[in-house]
């Protein structure tokens, strides 16, 4: 499952209640791109608690809409479907580069050994700030594998120094 596809999915216009449970469902089984996903009919009416009627006619719209395509046929038979959200670009804030009394130059690379240079903005010019515009930015998402296992080593030794 690839968590880039989650924010995209909430925020899509004109999808009703059951496309988009089903769309949230389907992108669950999806590899890193968005595609290889392939659960049986099934699966998804468990999972959205929902009828598999209703499960297929919310596939037929969203294949219809070009939200998914059906990419060939699994093992056992199911179709193999990939999700198709629009991502949404990251905003960069050039803004700031022309506040102020620094000229723009793209070579200069800024000393943060220097206290003065760490809060100043307008100073990094190769790496501007970008503009947070997703409104679900403040969801906390879970912590990957990589943080768990990082966050449990770290229990494990505050526990050892006791």
């Amino acid at each position: 499952m690839t968590w880039r596809l989650i924010g995209p999915i909430w925020r899509l216009p004109d999808v009703t209640a059951s496309q988009r449970l089903v769309l949230l469902a389907l992108a669950s089984f999806t590899d890193k791109n968005g595609s290889n996903a392939y659960p049986s009919l099934a699966t998804l009416a468990k999972m959205c608690s929902c009828d598999r009627s209703t499960v297929h006619r919310a596939i037929k719209s969203l294949v219809k809409r070009q939200l998914i395509e059906p990419t060939g046929k699994a093992r056992k038979g199911t179709i193999r479907y990939k999700v198709n959200v629009p991502m949404q670009q990251r905003v960069l804030h050039n803004a700031t580069s022309s506040v102020g009394t620094t000229q723009h130059n793209p070579k200069y690379i800024p000393s943060y050994k220097n206290p003065s240079n760490k809060g100043d903005s307008n100073l990094n010019f190769r790496n501007p700030p970008a503009l947070n515009i997703d409104r679900f930015s403040n969801v906390k998402l879970p912590e990957s594998g990589a943080e768990i296992a990082i966050r449990m080593q770290r229990e494990r030794e505050a526990g050892r120094k006791r």
